[in-house]
């Protein structure tokens, strides 16, 4: 069985964009970060060739997406009150066009957000 590359998903996202992106020419932030993610991973020319992109994309890209804008550091966030153990919360975190919704008991969802911090899984 052959899995696809991440240069092979990525050509499929970008073609699957084209396909539907109607009068927009601007590429989507989470497509451009996405090939600027892969730069070290294939030849540029391999790159390009797939995407159907060029090197003056990819400059104003990497102007515009700085790696401090890819990294993403954690806020710390402050409650107005104590917290119950058993009390529940929502969290929803959205970037771009995704939104993640998660929600449970305070212990837990602390829990969680300490391991994201710590970078564990």
């Amino acid at each position: 069985m052959n899995s696809k590359s991440q240069l092979d998903i990525l050509a499929e996202q970008f073609s699957n964009w084209r396909s539907t992106r109607g009068g927009s020419r601007l590429t989507p932030s989470h497509l451009a970060k996405s090939a600027l993610a892969i730069m070290d991973d294939y030849p540029r020319s391999e790159i390009f060739k797939a995407l159907g992109i060029n090197s003056n994309a990819v400059r104003r890209w990497e102007k515009k997406y700085t790696n401090s804008e890819i990294e993403t550091d954690f806020v710390d966030l402050e409650t107005s009150a104590p917290l119950s153990t058993h009390e529940s919360l929502r969290l929803e975190i959205m970037y771009d066009e995704l939104t993640l919704n998660i929600s449970g008991s305070s212990t837990n969802l602390v829990n969680f957000v300490n391991a994201l911090r710590e970078g564990r899984q």
